[in-house]
C-alpha cells in the first residue's frame, strides 16, 4: 500500500486485507513495531494510503498509517540515537541482535511515541508560560 510504483488495484487488495487483520490487536502491534522502527523509505506514499483507507472507512488501517505519518520525525531522531551507538559498546548480544529485538518487541516505536508525547509536553508548557507571561503584563499594568 505505501509502494508509490505499485498500481491502484492491488493496493486496494492489501487494503481489504489490512483492514481485516488491523483489527486483531497482535497483529496491529506487530504492523506498528515494524512500520515505527525506522523512517519510511523515499518511496513510500503515505498520502495516498492513507487517502485509500479513508475512502474506504478503514479505521484500523488508517489508525496505523497516521500514527506511521506522526511519528516520522520522532522515529528518525530514535534510530540516529541508536545508529550513532558504536558496536564495542555492547557486551553480550551484538547491537544487530539487541536491535532485532528493540523492533519485535516494539522499543522503536515506544521510544518514538515518548519522544512525540515530551515534544507535546514541552510545546504545552512553552505556550503557557506565554500566556501566563501575558496574563501577568495584564495584571501588572492594570491599574488599581
Amino acid at each position: 500500500m505505501l509502494d508509490r510504483d505499485v498500481d491502484a488495484e492491488a493496493k486496494q487488495l492489501a487494503l481489504s486485507s489490512l483492514d481485516e487483520l488491523t483489527q486483531k490487536p497482535k497483529v496491529f502491534d506487530f504492523l506498528s513495531h515494524r512500520l515505527c522502527a525506522a523512517p519510511l523509505p523515499p518511496l513510500a506514499d503515505i498520502e495516498t494510503a492513507l487517502q485509500l483507507s479513508r475512502s474506504a472507512a478503514s479505521v484500523g488501517v488508517t489508525h496505523l498509517l497516521e500514527q506511521v505519518r506522526l511519528l516520522q520525525p520522532f522515529i528518525l531522531e530514535a534510530r540516529t540515537h541508536w545508529d550513532a551507538l558504536t558496536p564495542e559498546l555492547f557486551d553480550t548480544d551484538s547491537k544487530e541482535t539487541l536491535g532485532r529485538f528493540a523492533v519485535s518487541s516494539g522499543m522503536f516505536f515506544r521510544l518514538a511515541q515518548q519522544l512525540a508525547r515530551d515534544e507535546r509536553m514541552e510545546n504545552h508548557s512553552i505556550l503557557g508560560l506565554r500566556s501566563l507571561r501575558k496574563s501577568s503584563r495584564r495584571v501588572c499594568s492594570d491599574p488599581p
